[in-house]
């Protein structure tokens, strides 16, 4: 889920400042890439610091064995792309092209000094760095993190927002800018696992993950990380029955990398009866494909191009 205050036009200036930073030698830690935030409380992350460490190993893992297969010519890894996106091999230039961005972003070390003109993005581990305001409040100041002095009011500021029970301001201090927001994008919504916005990265970018949400579901969470995940032993295991957590962070790196990007489809069924057009814009698509090809390199007599496990007749080229 995503929230954003994005343009069209920045869109592509952006991502081509972001694509030409150089990359790293070794694959960078999470505190690399990620502007943590500090603390137990308002968001902060330190209680989860271990399985930050190993979801972005995840994430990179992942993005890693999708790029490995997606232009292969080979009909296992054409029924992938058939499966997931609604693609033949020879349209596979935009699902490859955001898989790269995607894998930039996670191999390379951000700056978190403004003057280098790409901030460090945010990562959150709960909504309680957003504070709830009312349209008419005086607004804070984005310089001094003060209510203004002139006493203009947030309806005032930002005119084009929906002023109505639907969306609210929420001020955040770490982002010295405001967030319009329906609160059912927020964590204290159960089924919500995560979020996050883009404001070029110039400005903010942020991933905030519901911990406790994601602890709690069993519905979609089978694992908290790939190296819990288990073995694949029999034929029709569907690759949702082994979703691991980290999904969660790398379905939100991709709306940060590759904004716009709305969210289609989540539950399996859906994301792969999406139309082609909407699967190459849809993060659960890929995050899911990703872990289908995964799970193909760690169970090797298996293929799970139809979306589950399948006996595989002829192995793909390395």
């Amino acid at each position: 889920m995503a929230f954003s205050l994005w343009s069209t036009t920045t869109t592509l200036l952006l991502a081509l400042a972001f694509i030409a930073r150089p990359t790293s030698a070794t694959p960078p830690t999470v505190n690399e890439v990620f502007h943590i935030k500090p603390g137990t409380t308002a968001g902060g992350c330190d209680n989860h610091a271990s399985l930050l460490r190993d979801w972005f190993k995840d994430a990179q893992a992942l993005t890693d064995a999708a790029l490995r297969r997606v232009q292969r010519t080979d009909a296992d890894s054409a029924q992938y792309l058939a499966t997931f996106f609604g693609l033949k091999l020879e349209h596979a230039a935009p699902v490859a092209d955001r898989l790269r961005a995607v894998r930039h972003f996670l191999h390379t070390p951000t700056s978190d000094d403004p003057a280098d003109g790409a901030n460090r993005p945010w990562l959150f581990c709960s909504d309680a760095w957003l504070r709830e305001q009312a349209w008419t409040e005086v607004a804070y100041d984005s310089d001094t993190g003060q209510p203004r002095q002139d006493g203009k009011r947030i309806r005032d500021l930002v005119p084009d927002a929906q002023q109505d029970e639907i969306e609210f301001p929420y001020w955040s201090s770490d982002l010295s800018s405001y967030l319009v927001l329906s609160p059912e994008m927020h964590c204290t919504n159960g089924q919500v696992l995560g979020a996050s916005g883009r404001e070029g990265w110039d400005v903010w970018s942020y991933v905030a993950l519901c911990t406790e949400n994601i602890a709690a579901d069993r519905h979609r969470v089978k694992a908290l990380t790939l190296s819990q995940v288990r073995p694949v032993t029999d034929i029709w295991v569907q690759v949702a029955e082994r979703y691991p957590a980290s999904l969660v962070l790398l379905h939100e790196i991709f709306h940060i990398v590759n904004s716009p990007m709305p969210d289609w489809a989540y539950e399996f069924a859906e994301v792969i009866a999406l139309r082609p057009d909407h699967a190459i814009e849809n993060p659960e698509t890929y995050v899911l494909y990703a872990l289908a090809l995964w799970l193909a390199e760690k169970n090797e007599a298996f293929s799970f191009s139809p979306g589950w496990s399948v006996i595989l007749r002829h192995r793909a080229p390395k």
